[in-house]
């Protein structure tokens, strides 16, 4: 799940993952520089700012580096 100040939460599928940041993939449309939150269900919520956008997928770096514990965790769970 995704969502921003000025947008509805979406829901999106994270495809790929790394301590800085991941892409996603789904019905999302930010603009580039908005900064967003990914809720992954189940687990926890990152925030971070969009760095790129095409039709259909997005790039968010996290505000925070993620630990590596984490994206380990995560990449089990990617598409």
């Amino acid at each position: 799940m995704m969502s921003s100040t000025h947008t509805r939460p979406s829901l999106a599928y994270m495809v790929d993952v790394s301590s800085v940041g991941c892409r996603i993939e789904g019905q999302v449309s930010f603009a580039i520089g908005s900064f967003a939150a990914i809720e992954v269900k189940g687990f926890t919520k990152f925030e971070g700012w969009v760095v790129w956008q095409r039709p259909g997928e997005l790039g968010v770096e996290f505000a925070h580096p993620l630990p590596e514990p984490v994206v380990t965790h995560l990449e089990a769970f990617v598409h």
